[in-house]
């Protein structure tokens, strides 16, 4: 890696390398939120160190069993957030296209969901 990379990227970097190699022949490489081309933030693909640390890595963290997206409330409780301020929620929410949710929803209903033994 560049050692002129600030370290910040570097560590988004090594994330996202981490979440591909874990996901690499499952199949599930487009329900991860990060660095993901379908999922834009003020046009660019996000990162928040926070949500990683919690466990937040897959659309499907942001669904309730029901494949409901979490409201905002709900969704600090259940990862214990305390830096995530709504903006950024819904920022991602609605970044996330139709296709993506859809296919999310069919992995919940199918009870094929990536678990933590998976990262």
């Amino acid at each position: 890696m560049d050692e002129y990379l600030p370290r910040f990227y570097k560590d988004i970097l090594l994330f996202f390398d981490e979440l591909k190699n874990q996901y690499g022949n499952k199949g599930h490489q487009d329900m991860i939120l990060y660095n993901n081309k379908e999922i834009l933030v003020e046009p660019k693909p996000f990162f928040f160190q926070e949500w990683f640390s919690k466990g937040i890595k897959m659309i499907t963290d942001l669904l309730d069993n029901q494949g409901n997206i979490l409201s905002f409330v709900d969704f600090k409780s259940k990862y214990h957030l305390r830096k995530t301020n709504f903006l950024h929620f819904y920022q991602v929410i609605s970044a996330i296209p139709h296709h993506l949710l859809v296919k999310a929803r069919e992995m919940i209903f199918s009870g094929n969901v990536p678990g933590d033994e998976d990262f």
